[in-house]
């Protein structure tokens, strides 16, 4: 921060005769709440446009890719047993296909899904270590709580994206295992039971890291989330972030802190059991079991006799059971988690938007310029999306080659 005056008292919220100190002298411990924050100033590393459009950019291309690749599978593909994902992958994948044309629609679903592959790990990753820069400037009182907002919510909108994504990996390891099951269960000539498990063993690990980072990744957001639900932090955005940290969590920033904990905690726990294969079908068979055997049974021994209650509670049970159905089929839906992301990802982009408008009302002109120049540092961020360009082009090249060599083997 550039050296100014800012107004102190002897005591908090403006008690007692006022004197004067230099931005530099500002130290949370010493006079926070007794003095006037420091001006809000930009920075460039944080909030700046380059740093902002990279994140942004890579973020939106990842939720398209995911939404595309998603409509391109054929109602075939590793069908679900979800009754809603079957229903509306013959009702709008197939027609959709039918409408690009077959060929062209699968030579597009791979390259998306190679795509969604790179570009969601690359979300984890920027998300993380931006958390981490983050809370290591808290620390240092190098970061103001506006750029601290600035920094949670690009975190946040990338997050969201990548555990949408999370839908297309978990299809490509269904792959996997559907072809590791129709292969023979005899090793063939050359090929060990040890080479196999060696095989499968390695195709762990990707999972293995990328649920290890985004456990990571959770743990952060919750602590930047109670950090932010400091009572006054929406007032005080020209503050560093670490003055708020020992005050009063509450009022509407506590609330909003405490559905978005809710809200990744239950993400991330219900992704990683996927991602692990968590087969979360026994909680809608022990369900089954308890309503359709256990309470029925019971029930029926407790009103023997009675031929009335018997018919109702056949029906009450039955209704009870098909409203049971009708809920879990929706929530443990494609359909559900590509809803709750894109919701998620419209409350980021909007809280990011306000965010960033609140915090330059509190800046002179010179600073809002200042932060929306695009300086030497932002360029890296951004040519980094050159490697996208790329991406695209090695594997539509690779699929199209794929392509041909598949037509050549018909023709012969």
């Amino acid at each position: 921060m550039s050296s100014e005056s800012i107004t102190c008292w002897p005591e908090a919220y403006g008690v007692g005769e006022s004197y004067t100190i230099t931005s530099d002298e500002f130290k949370c411990i010493d006079h926070y709440l007794k003095c006037d924050c420091p001006s809000l100033e930009a920075d460039q590393d944080v909030a700046g446009v380059g740093v902002i459009a990279a994140f942004s950019v890579s973020a939106s291309l990842t939720l398209a890719l995911t939404l595309l690749c998603l409509l391109l599978v054929r109602s075939g593909d590793n069908d679900t047993s979800n009754a809603l994902d079957r229903y509306l992958r013959k009702r709008v994948c197939d027609r959709f296909r039918f409408w690009l044309g077959h060929e062209r629609a699968d030579r597009w679903r791979d390259i998306s899904h190679d795509m969604v592959i790179s570009l969601s790990d690359q979300q984890l990753v920027t998300g993380t270590a931006l958390l981490i820069a983050a809370l290591t400037l808290l620390d240092l009182e190098s970061i103001t709580v506006y750029h601290f907002a600035i920094a949670t919510d690009l975190v946040w909108f990338s997050s969201n994206v990548h555990i949408l994504s999370l839908i297309i990996i978990r299809s490509f390891n269904e792959r996997i295992k559907l072809k590791d099951s129709l292969e023979p269960p005899v090793p063939l000539r050359g090929q060990s039971h040890s080479r196999d498990k060696r095989r499968r063993s390695m195709q762990m690990y990707p999972t293995l890291f990328r649920s290890l980072l985004m456990c990571i990744t959770a743990a952060l957001l919750v602590s930047v989330f109670l950090i932010s639900g400091y009572k006054n932090w929406y007032d005080e955005f020209e503050c560093p972030a670490k003055c708020t940290v020992p005050y009063e969590k509450g009022g509407e920033p506590l609330v909003w802190a405490i559905l978005s904990i809710t809200f990744t905690v239950y993400e991330y726990t219900y992704e990683l059991s996927l991602l692990w294969n968590f087969e979360w079908t026994y909680i809608y068979r022990l369900w089954n079991c308890l309503i359709n055997n256990k309470v029925v049974k019971l029930a029926r021994d407790l009103l023997s006799g009675i031929r009335d209650r018997h018919q109702n509670l056949d029906r009450g049970l039955g209704f009870l059971s098909r409203l049971f159905q009708l809920f879990w089929c929706f929530w443990a839906s494609e359909t559900w988690s590509i809803m709750t992301q894109i919701i998620a990802h419209w409350f980021g982009y909007n809280s990011w938007s306000s965010d960033r408008a609140k915090g330059q009302d509190l800046m002179t002109e010179e600073q809002v310029d200042k932060e929306n120049e695009l300086s030497f540092g932002q360029l890296v961020p951004l040519l980094l999306l050159l490697l996208l360009l790329m991406q695209f082009l090695e594997s539509a090249a690779e699929h199209e080659a794929d392509s041909r060599n598949a037509k050549r083997v018909k023709t012969y």
